[in-house]
C-alpha cells in the first residue's frame, strides 16, 4: 500500500545489438510517485550508440510487476522515441494497472525521452457497504410502506365506525317510531 507521493520502484533496462542488459534502478528523481502527476526526462541513448542499430528499453514497476514490452528507442534509420506517456492506475493505496503511450519523431537523436506521468483512478466495489446500503434502502421503503399501511387501516376502521355509527342510528330512530305507535 502506497501513500500520496510514495516513490514507486522503477527499473529499467536496454536492448542494443540483440543483447539485453540488466534491470538497474532509475534514479529517485526520475522514479514516479503514487498520485502525482509530473513529466520527468530520461537518458535517450548509452554513449556506445553508433545510429545504425535499433535501440530498445523497457521499465519495470514493483519489481517486475508491471513491465513495458521492449519500446523503441532508434530504429536505426532516423526514428527516434521523443516522448513516452506512462499513465498508471490506483486503486485506493495500490497500483492496479500500467499503460504507455509512445511518441516517436523523424529527426536527429533526442538526448532525452520525455517521460509523462499521468495518474488515474478506479474505485472497485466495497461490498460490505454496498450490502449495508441495501439493507438499509430496504428497511427505509419497509417504514413507509408500514406507515401508509398504518394510516389506510386507520382510515378504513374509522370510515366503518362512521357507517355502523350512522346504520344503528337509523335502527335506533326506527325502532323508537314504532314503539310510538
Amino acid at each position: 500500500a502506497f501513500e500520496y507521493g510514495d516513490v514507486l520502484p522503477m527499473m529499467k533496462r536496454g536492448q542494443y545489438q540483440e543483447q539485453r542488459s540488466e534491470w538497474t534502478e532509475v534514479p529517485l528523481r526520475i522514479a514516479p510517485r503514487f498520485g502525482v502527476d509530473r513529466t520527468v526526462k530520461v537518458h535517450a541513448l548509452p554513449h556506445s550508440y553508433s545510429g545504425h542499430e535499433p535501440y530498445k528499453i523497457a521499465f519495470a514497476l514493483l519489481g517486475q510487476q508491471f513491465t513495458t514490452p521492449f519500446l523503441g528507442v532508434a530504429d536505426g534509420k532516423g526514428n527516434y522515441l521523443s516522448r513516452l506517456q506512462l499513465t498508471l492506475v490506483a486503486s485506493g493505496h495500490s497500483l492496479v494497472d500500467a499503460r504507455w503511450l509512445e511518441e516517436h519523431v523523424y529527426a536527429e537523436a533526442p538526448e532525452h525521452i520525455v517521460l509523462d506521468i499521468r495518474w488515474e483512478y478506479i474505485f472497485k466495489e466495497d461490498l460490505a457497504s454496498a450490502l449495508g446500503l441495501l439493507f438499509f434502502v430496504a428497511l427505509t421503503i419497509m417504514c413507509i410502506l408500514f406507515g401508509i399501511t398504518l394510516q389506510l387501516s386507520s382510515f378504513d376502521s374509522d370510515a366503518a365506525r362512521e357507517e355502523d355509527f350512522g346504520h344503528s342510528a337509523q335502527m335506533r330512530t326506527r325502532f323508537d317510531a314504532r314503539k310510538s305507535l
